[in-house]
């Protein structure tokens, strides 16, 4: 007897083989766009298209599964599997509405109303089914008008926005929805005249190609989306970027001073005597003056602070965790590669620096910026008197 149950089994799998292909690539397909789904930003209207798109294709497989005589080689409740079938058939179309709105440029009020009313069709049947009044299949007939009317609504609408918006990406689901619709009717008028398994093979290959080209949309859809979001991103960083030096430039740090506008510490550096060296050597050296200046100072602070070029030759570190002894010890390695740098160059580079920090206790950026200038001032003084008496030395 065991044998006999185990030769039918594979039979049944045998005679079913192209239905469970069908469904188990469905489900593979719905799976993996779920999957792409839920590791993306789901804020935006295109990756939601990635949601109703994979739950399009999970009911498709499951309906195509649960329609066929598969599901009682697994499953031994026959009216379950009736309840499944239909409900998972009375879902599709309304994953489909759903889908087509997010890929839509424009905001129909139509497909909002065909969406509801899938809703309260499924709603309708299942109580009808329930209550014994009208069975499933008794009230398939509202399902396949409700179907109709879907398919010619979305083809008109989608159509019309084409020629409107000349959306391109709509081209794709409009060929592979015509397809659909093809094999979606011959599927019907096999179903009402013959009642055989053969209209749901054909109906399930118009979905497996309409939703070949819905994923062909929908990622297209969320490429585009992608480079433009790249786009806007390398705009924004652009915008707060200082060119030259590759520092943040002022309107980052008026930015953070207007959004973060507390911080432990800051330090503003200043290059010597740039006006005069501008004149007399050329803007070139000057230009060179900035970028090693700059990079002498994101050598020692980036990793522990934001670097911001404030001015033509003024430089600001804003620290939001820091102690006084990681500056000093900073500011001794910035002096090294100050150093480092008049080694190699013609014209000497010379900094002033002043510092402002406060331990236990944050200040506002500006505030440390203003008490930081001043200090920066007083050693700028300091550094020229040195240079004046070092004059007067060897005359």
């Amino acid at each position: 007897l065991l044998a006999e149950q185990n030769d039918m089994f594979l039979k049944g799998l045998g005679d079913n083989a192209a239905v469970l292909l069908v469904s188990m690539t469905f489900v593979f397909f719905g799976v993996s766009v779920l999957w792409v789904y839920l590791f993306s930003d789901r804020k935006t209207q295109k990756t939601k298209s990635l949601l109703y798109l994979g739950l399009l294709i999970m009911s498709a497989g499951l309906w195509v599964f649960t329609d066929s005589n598969a599901a009682q080689l697994f499953i031994d409740r026959p009216g379950f599997i009736i309840v499944i079938s239909f409900l998972t058939f009375m879902q599709m179309p309304y994953w489909m509405v759903k889908f087509v709105e997010t890929i839509l440029v424009e905001k129909y009020k139509s497909l909002r109303i065909l969406c509801r009313l899938h809703l309260a069709n499924m709603c309708i049947c299942t109580l009808l089914h329930v209550c014994r009044i009208a069975l499933f299949p008794q009230t398939i007939y509202l399902t396949h008008s409700l179907l109709i009317v879907s398919g010619i609504l979305i083809l008109r609408t989608c159509l019309g926005e084409i020629r409107h918006t000349e959306n391109k990406k709509l081209k794709k689901i409009v060929w592979g929805f015509v397809l659909l619709a093809v094999l979606g009717a011959a599927a019907m008028v096999l179903f009402y005249i013959s009642h055989n398994t053969k209209y749901a093979i054909m109906f399930s290959v118009g979905m497996l190609v309409f939703v070949l080209f819905l994923l062909i949309a929908a990622l297209d859809a969320l490429r585009g989306e992608t480079i433009q979001a790249a786009r806007l991103e390398t705009y924004r960083q652009l915008a707060y970027t200082d060119v030259m030096t590759q520092m943040k430039n002022r309107a980052a740090f008026d930015k953070r001073v207007e959004t973060q506008p507390y911080a432990d510490a800051c330090m503003v550096f200043d290059i010597n005597n740039l006006k005069e060296l501008n004149d007399s050597v050329g803007h070139a050296e000057g230009d060179g003056l900035i970028r090693d200046a700059a990079e002498c100072i994101r050598l020692v602070y980036e990793n522990i602070g934001t670097c911001y070029r404030v001015g033509g030759d003024e430089f600001a570190v804003v620290f939001d965790k820091t102690s006084e002894e990681a500056m000093l010890d900073g500011l001794l390695r910035f002096e090294k590669n100050i150093l480092k740098k008049n080694g190699e160059r013609k014209t000497p580079l010379e900094v002033a620096y002043g510092y402002a920090f406060y331990e236990g206790s944050k200040k506002t950026v500006k505030a440390l910026f203003d008490e930081a200038d001043q200090n920066m001032y007083l050693r700028k003084t300091e550094m020229k008197g040195n240079q004046v008496c070092q004059r007067e030395a060897r005359v």
